[in-house]
């Protein structure tokens, strides 16, 4: 599922420079349902990380020249961000926008 994802989405865009905004939404969707999974775990599997880092560089490295997808250079930050909560065992969940993480 992942890899089929991964080609819609990541390997599409680096071989055609289409971005396809469904397919990296259903790709996120399906990382962080991966993601909810491992929330406990203390080993995060070698191919949900680098289809993180593939899916961030595809996009920054695609923004440089192409403008439809400067224009949804958001999504590298997103997957960034998912990277990181990954790696501190959060998930889209446990933060909310303009709510402090200490209280």
């Amino acid at each position: 599922m992942l890899e089929e994802l991964k080609k819609r989405s990541i390997d599409r865009l680096l071989s055609a420079d289409v971005f396809d905004v469904s397919a990296f939404e259903a790709l996120k969707e399906h990382l962080w349902r991966k993601a909810e999974g491992l929330q406990q775990e203390y080993c995060i599997s070698k191919q949900i990380l680098l289809s993180l880092r593939s899916a961030s560089g595809a996009i920054r490295s695609r923004a440089e020249y192409l403008t439809s997808v400067r224009e949804q250079i958001h999504w590298a930050h997103e997957f960034e961000l998912m990277l990181d909560r990954l790696i501190a065992g959060e998930t889209r969940l446990d933060r909310q926008p303009g709510v402090p993480r200490i209280t």
